[in-house]
């Protein structure tokens, strides 16, 4: 790390609180993707002040500043791909107030889902949970406009942060907070999702539900991917809306040790209301079945976790890297899109690790690869890119869920140039300097 930038770090957050050893840095270089770049410096925040200071610094003296959270994204959000200063948020981690007669909460950026939980008992609980642990934080989750298995019910985090403060990288202050009665919200919404490349998020207002009172899950084990969409169109038949459909791709249920010989895909079907309401609904999903003569199915008393919590344990159990593409299609366009990843996998000889909630038309799909071998680097590559072309061609949303971040940032680009270019001229408005996570969203300065 260069001398003058040192010295400008300990002054802001003390020697203690600055990490330069290799060690360190090698640990804030990665996320659950394939995204990988290494810090000069990583500084651990005590307070917002701290955060302003680092960021009119880094405008000043032209560093990049990645903000990070848990590191749970799989798209490389938080990694700092061009060097410069990581912003750990976890000590921003103050629960600061709870209204449970109002149902919301103000929280620090750093407080994980499963903190947030543990405090608030049992009566309320937070649904955006995409690792299903409750590992990801409030502000991470934010950043990406996140959403979970459960978004079907309750939509992504967009429809739970009531209100923010953030700093810009030019040291302006945003005091958003005061939306849990409505109003206009269009400068809120353009920070939430903007994957920490417009403003640090330094505090958050959510929204809390009550939990369920009763909920059971379906674990449907199927031919293929498409019966799931079959049991879905059946249900809707029978006017049974899930709160949650996932469809996990049998190579991520082999990852796991839960596959099975002949079964190609499993569904995970959750239903949620009170005791009377979810009784109905199962016997009419069990009518569902019938029709569409499922190999196997069990019935748990409980919600599910979510494909994508599959997703991630089988990433952990390959002990290989995945470039991920993550889009929400026109459910109509579901049924031809799904084939068509099998056959992109099958053309460039990769595995895939596959994840979609029909409800949202969400596919999320990894790549999987050896990184010593430079031919399935390239082909996981060309895999993705294909797959992201294959989307937007079907109408589809690229980063839906998960946010662009640094590994769709290129496919974005080129799908979706104009957008791209809008989104460019937007952030150079809040971080003239391009310092604030640069080469998220959008691939480079332009």
């Amino acid at each position: 790390m260069p001398g003058e930038l040192s010295k400008v770090l300990t002054a802001i957050f003390g020697e203690e609180n600055v990490l330069t050893d290799e060690i360190s840095l090698a640990s804030y270089s990665f996320d659950a993707s394939n995204v990988r770049g290494t810090p000069d410096a990583v500084v651990r925040p005590t307070s917002e002040e701290e955060v302003e200071e680092l960021l009119t610094s880094a405008t000043e003296h032209n560093y990049p500043v990645t903000p990070r959270g848990a590191g749970t994204s799989l798209v490389g959000g938080p990694v700092p791909t061009q060097g410069g200063v990581v912003l750990d948020l976890l000590r921003l981690n103050e629960i600061y107030e709870i209204d449970e007669e109002a149902g919301w909460a103000e929280v620090g950026p750093g407080v994980r889902v499963s903190e947030l939980e543990s405090k608030i008992g049992g009566e309320f609980y937070f649904p955006i949970n995409p690792d299903g642990l409750g590992g990801s934080t409030i502000g991470g989750l934010a950043s990406e406009d996140a959403a979970s298995s459960l978004s079907a019910a309750y939509g992504t985090i967009r429809n739970h942060v009531v209100g923010i403060k953030a700093v810009t990288p030019t040291g302006k202050w945003l005091d958003l907070r005061g939306f849990q009665g409505g109003g206009p919200r269009f400068l809120l919404d353009a920070i939430l999702g903007s994957e920490g490349t417009l403003a640090v998020i330094t505090r958050l207002t959510v929204r809390l539900r009550r939990r369920p009172q009763y909920a059971l899950t379906y674990k449907v084990e199927l031919i293929d991917s498409l019966d799931a969409l079959s049991l879905y169109d059946e249900l809707l038949s029978r006017g049974v809306e899930p709160a949650a459909l996932d469809v996990v791709h049998r190579d991520v249920m082999e990852l796991v040790g839960e596959g099975a010989r002949d079964v190609g895909a499993r569904a995970l079907v959750t239903l949620i209301g009170s005791p009377d309401c979810v009784g109905i609904q199962a016997k009419r999903l069990e009518q569902a079945l019938e029709e569409i003569k499922p190999l196997s199915f069990e019935v748990i008393e409980e919600i599910s976790p979510g494909g994508r919590a599959l997703v991630i344990q089988a990433l952990r159990q390959s002990k290989f890297p995945a470039i991920f593409v993550s889009a929400a299609l026109p459910t109509p366009q579901l049924r031809d899109s799904l084939p068509e990843v099998e056959r992109v996998a099958s053309r460039y000889r990769i595995r895939t690790l596959t994840v979609t909630s029909v409800p949202l038309g969400w596919v999320l799909v990894g790549f999987a690869y050896n990184p010593l071998d430079e031919k399935q680097v390239d082909r996981a590559n060309a895999a993705a890119m294909s797959t992201a072309e294959l989307f937007s061609k079907a109408g589809g949303v690229l980063g839906y869920g998960t946010g662009i971040g640094a590994s769709m940032a290129l496919p974005f680009s080129k799908q979706r140039p104009e957008a791209s270019a809008a989104f460019a001229e937007i952030k150079r408005a809040f971080d003239p300097a391009w310092i604030l996570n640069p080469g998220k969203i959008v691939p480079m300065r332009g």
